[in-house]
């Protein structure tokens, strides 16, 4: 009996000291000298896979960690998930929100420079389309947020997009960050 108590005991502190060490080295961990940044490596792991990389016809949870990491939404979250309004090159896709009075008509206006990897300008024309596509062709359509638009999302110059909504809601107005 007194040896399984040795052991656990033994244990517990084994536990401790090594859970101790990594938690020193995290803090212990340098962010650059000189005000030059680093680069920063992040991995992600999971015990299962997604089934497509296609945000068109994915449900998965694991498909939607994917897509956060590789395509930028319209706007996103800051490092304490509110809504990041800094403008930067994290914040999203869009940089103004203009909202109706009557809660109805939503005008964004698209961040200039931001490039497709074959180094084309993204355009609002390219926001339309595939906010159209995703609106017509998600898997799980019924559930999702993007049919409270009315029509289809308009590109009214290279920078700016514009839709209606059925009834006056806050789901689009910049406060909110949706994955699409």
């Amino acid at each position: 009996m007194r040896s399984t108590w040795r052991r656990a005991l033994a244990f517990v502190v084994g536990v401790a000291l090594i859970t101790g060490g990594f938690v020193q080295a995290a803090l212990a961990q340098e962010t650059g000298a000189g005000g030059k940044e680093e680069k920063v490596v992040f991995t992600f792991a999971s015990t299962g896979e997604p089934l497509t990389m296609n945000p068109m016809s994915g449900y998965l949870a694991i498909e939607f960690y994917f897509w956060t990491a590789s395509y930028h939404l319209l706007i996103d979250w800051d490092q304490d998930l509110g809504v990041d309004k800094s403008g930067g090159p994290g914040a999203g896709l869009v940089t103004n929100v203009e909202v109706s009075p009557d809660g109805m008509t939503y005008t964004y206006t698209i961040k200039d420079g931001i490039m497709w990897s074959d180094g084309q300008p993204l355009t609002a024309e390219d926001v339309a389309f595939t906010l159209n596509l995703y609106k017509s062709n998600h898997a799980y359509l019924p559930q999702n947020y993007l049919t409270l638009i009315d029509g289809e999302v308009q590109a009214l110059d290279d920078h700016t997009i514009q839709f209606h909504t059925k009834q006056p809601t806050s789901l689009y107005s910049g406060e909110v960050a949706y994955m699409y």
